[in-house]
């Protein structure tokens, strides 16, 4: 086994702090330095992520799911996806709301709101509608907490 397969974990962990550091960083460059919509940046996004995961759907490598047939299985993807609207609708408010307020605030006060959500998220969870959450998943949370706020 290489070296890399046996730390692949660890590589992932540090690009998915280095894409989430980078990506804080730039649009609060990119909105201080530049004027541009806020809707046309989220529409930009959103198509990418559409075909994406659409090409990542129909040709990918879990073909077992649905027809065969391309436009029979965007149809079936298509119609058996429309419970996500109310999930989706709010998704693209929130990233509305945070390019506005990567405008408005610097990107440590952003980053630190943003991982906070996750937490907050899981509070809920737990009062709302008394999930239970293991120790291990508790701890976590903390160290995700901690992280942000450093």
């Amino acid at each position: 086994m290489s070296w890399l397969q046996e730390n692949l974990k660890y590589v992932f962990l540090v690009l998915v702090c280095l894409q989430n550091a980078v990506y804080t960083l730039l649009r609060r460059y990119t909105r201080v330095t530049q004027t541009y919509s806020n809707s046309a940046v989220l529409a930009a996004s959103e198509i990418v992520k559409l075909i994406f995961s659409a090409g990542m759907s129909l040709w990918g490598s879990n073909n077992n799911d649905g027809p065969k047939n391309v436009n029979e299985k965007l149809l079936w993807i298509v119609h058996g996806s429309w419970p996500m609207g109310v999930p989706a609708g709010i998704y693209a408010t929130m990233n509305i709301l945070s390019l506005i307020s990567l405008g408005r605030i610097d990107a440590a006060t952003f980053t630190v709101c943003a991982h906070m959500k996750v937490l907050s998220t899981a509070l809920f969870s737990v009062l709302v509608l008394g999930r239970t959450l293991q120790p291990r998943q508790w701890r976590g949370l903390l160290l995700l907490a901690l992280s942000a706020a450093l």
